[in-house]
Formats: C-alpha cells, structure tokens, sequence
C-alpha cells in the first residue's frame, strides 16, 4: 500500500513544527473507473483521450457505414454533394434561423 505525507500546516508555524505536525496517511485501495468514466473524465479535464478512444474496436462499423473519410471530403478534388461520414459527435448546437426553423451545428472530434 502506498503513503501520501499530509501537512496540515498554518503560515505562523516553523519549520520544525511543521516536521513534527507531518503524518503519514495510507492512499485508500480503490476499483479502476470503467473505461466509459475513465474516458469522460479525461475528456472533460485534459480536453483530450489519453488511455484510450470511444471508437478504438469500431473501426470496421465506421468503415461499412461511412461512404468517405472526412480527409478526403477536405481534400482538393475530393467528392462533392451529399455523402455519409461517421465519427463521434463531441458537441452539438442548436440555432433558429432566420425564418424560425431549427438548425444545428454538429463538432467531430478527432483527438
């Protein structure tokens, strides 16, 4: 089991107080997130996935589904007009328009 040093110290006491005030504490044991809170909570604090991606074992969904990649639709040349891409939404606004009729606007993210 791994210790954590604790100092509960004010900015009046010395420095050898606070080496007699040190107590070591047990880190307490517990389960590792699922992988879903794992990635929410790296997404939400870093703005990034670090251990891993929601998508990593979907690719052959993404391959069936999606008629081009969204490098090729940038591409100069690429295809034009109506097509399927697929990906993972990361945030999603809604606007009404100029006429009253309801669009959004839809952010992949690729990190």
């Amino acid at each position: 089991m791994a210790s954590l040093t604790c100092s509960p110290t004010s900015s009046r006491e010395t420095e050898g107080e606070q080496s007699a005030a040190l107590e070591r504490q047990p880190i307490p044991e517990v389960e590792e997130w699922d992988r879903r809170t794992k990635l929410a909570f790296e997404r939400e604090m870093l703005g990034l996935y670090v251990s891993d991606h929601p998508l990593n074992g979907l690719e052959h969904v993404l391959v069936q589904h999606g008629k081009h990649s969204v490098s090729a639709i940038a591409a100069e040349g690429g295809p034009r007009g109506e097509t399927t891409v697929c990906g993972l939404i990361t945030s999603v606004t809604r606007k009404v328009n100029k006429q009253g009729g309801l669009l959004c606007r839809c952010r992949a993210g690729g990190s």
